[in-house]
This record gives structure tokens, C-alpha cells and sequence, in this order.
């Protein structure tokens, strides 16, 4: 039984994964099909890469949301809930080595300044979307209470 257990804890993450990777790959589609349709060039906007960026800072906002409803270490059916949602979907969603990846190329491309700030950036938004989405999801717990 216990094997049976540990396969569909795997499926579920494999599933919530899938789930938060097609996200992440709509975030870059969507940003590079805007910034397809602008009339004037952004160095900001093209320089940065804002779809990685945004794909972790919402990965961290809704896992803060998941953590704060569940629990970081959930028992019995919730757990597979878990597995879903914050291991799969959140996990799936963000990405540490698309941020490692996008650091190395704006450091190739000459901007080492830019490529580090981008990753402390990331990393400070990221934690600050991950709290954020605890206050808020205690808040709506209490205000319903």
C-alpha cells in the first residue's frame, strides 16, 4: 500500500507540475507577444527578463496562499492537495534555474550589474510575494471569522 501511496504522490506533483510549467510558459508567450505588438523599443523591457521574474513572484504569492490554507506539511488527503498545489503547480510555476540562466545571459551580454540585481531582486520579491500572500490569506481567514 505503501508504494501505491508514494506513486500517487509522485503523479499529483507530476500533474501540479505540468500544470504550473504550461503557466510559466504562457507568462513568457504573453510578455513576448506584447512586447511583439509595442511601436517603440524598451531597453527595460527587453533587457530584463520580467517573464521569469513575474513566473516566481507568483509562484511565491500563491504558495504563501497554500501554505497559510493547508499547512506546510499537511497529513492525510490534504496532503496530496499539498503535493498539487504548493510542491507541483508553485513549483512547476517558478524556476530557480530560468533565473540562474537569465542571470548568465545578461552577464554575457555585458550587463553584470543588471544580471546580479536581477537575482537579488528576484529572490527579495519573491520572499516579500511569499509573505504577502500569508498576511493576506490570514486576513480573509480572520475577516471571515
Amino acid at each position: 500500500m505503501t508504494i501505491l501511496l508514494g506513486i500517487l504522490s509522485v503523479l499529483v506533483v507530476g500533474a501540479g507540475c505540468g500544470i504550473g510549467a504550461a503557466a510559466r510558459w504562457a507568462v513568457r508567450e504573453s510578455f513576448s507577444r506584447a512586447l511583439d505588438r509595442r511601436e517603440s523599443p524598451s531597453i527595460l523591457l527587453e533587457v530584463v527578463p520580467w517573464p521569469t521574474m513575474i513566473a516566481n513572484v507568483v509562484a511565491c504569492f500563491l504558495l504563501g496562499i497554500v501554505v497559510t490554507r493547508i499547512g506546510a506539511e499537511p497529513t492525510g488527503g490534504v496532503r496530496y492537495l499539498f503535493l498539487l498545489l504548493g510542491a507541483g503547480v508553485c513549483g512547476g510555476l517558478s524556476t530557480l534555474a530560468g533565473a540562474a540562466l537569465d542571470a548568465v545571459q545578461l552577464a554575457r551580454r555585458g550587463t553584470p550589474v543588471i544580471s546580479v540585481g536581477y537575482l537579488l531582486v528576484t529572490a527579495a520579491l519573491g520572499m516579500a510575494a511569499l509573505w504577502l500572500g500569508v498576511l493576506v490569506t490570514q486576513g480573509m481567514g480572520s475577516a471571515g471569522a
